[in-house]
C-alpha cells in the first residue's frame, strides 16, 4: 500500500431485520466536562443548603474536619465512583448483558460497559438513571442524621455522584428522543451505534 492509499474501513455490524443502518453517536466529552463542573457548583449549593437546614447548625461546623476525617472523605469520594459504575453494571447484568468493568486512564474515569452487544433503548434508560436514583435516595436522608461527619460523608457522595452523572443525563436526554424499539451497541467508551426501527 502506498502512502496515499487509505486503510479499508471496518464495516459496522449489519442492522438487524426491521432496522435502518446505524448512525454513530459520540459523547461530546469537552462539553460534558464543562457541564459536570456546572452541575458540581449547583449541587454544592443545593445540597449545602439542604444539609444545613436538616442539621440545624452552621455549614462551617459540619465541614470543619480533622486530617483523618478528610482522608476518609477522599476515600469515600473515590468509592462513590466505583459504586456508581457498579450500579450501572448490575442493572445490565440483571437484564442479561455481559458487562465489562474497568478504568479508562485517557478519560480519567471508571466504567461499566456492554461492548459489542445489541442493547434495548429502555434497558439503557434504566441502567443510565439507576445510580443517580439509588445513591440520591440513600444519600439525601443521611444528610439529616444527627452526626455532622456522617452528614458530610453523604454530602461528598451526593456531590461526586451528581456531578459524575452528567454523561448519564446526556444519554437519557438523547434516548428519550428515540423510538422505543431503538437498539444500541457500544463500540468504545465514547462511541455507540444507534439502530432505529424502520
Amino acid at each position: 500500500m502506498n502512502s496515499t492509499e487509505q486503510p479499508p474501513l471496518i464495516p459496522y455490524p449489519p442492522a438487524p431485520d426491521g432496522y435502518r443502518p446505524p448512525y454513530q453517536f459520540r459523547y461530546p466529552m469537552r462539553a460534558l466536562s464543562i457541564a459536570s463542573l456546572g452541575i458540581l457548583v449547583l449541587a454544592t449549593i443545593g445540597f449545602s443548603v439542604l444539609m444545613v437546614r436538616l442539621q440545624g447548625i452552621p455549614f462551617s461546623q459540619i465541614t470543619t474536619r480533622s486530617l483523618p476525617e478528610v482522608l476518609v472523605l477522599l476515600v469515600i469520594a473515590v468509592l462513590t465512583i466505583f459504586v456508581h459504575e457498579l450500579l450501572h453494571g448490575v442493572v445490565y447484568q440483571v437484564l442479561g448483558y455481559k458487562v465489562s468493568y474497568g478504568f479508562a486512564a485517557q478519560l480519567g474515569a471508571a466504567y461499566a460497559a456492554v461492548f459489542n452487544q445489541l442493547q434495548q433503548r429502555n434497558h439503557n434508560l434504566i441502567a443510565a438513571v439507576m445510580p443517580l436514583l439509588v445513591i440520591t435516595a440513600v444519600g439525601v436522608p443521611l444528610l439529616a442524621v444527627p452526626n455532622p461527619f456522617i452528614a458530610m460523608c453523604a454530602f461528598v457522595v451526593l456531590l461526586v455522584n451528581t456531578s459524575g452523572a452528567v454523561g448519564d443525563m446526556y444519554i437519557i436526554f438523547h434516548l428519550f428522543r428515540l423510538p422505543p424499539r431503538t437498539l444500541m451497541m457500544d463500540l468504545a467508551l465514547d462511541t455507540m451505534l444507534v439502530y432505529q426501527p424502520l
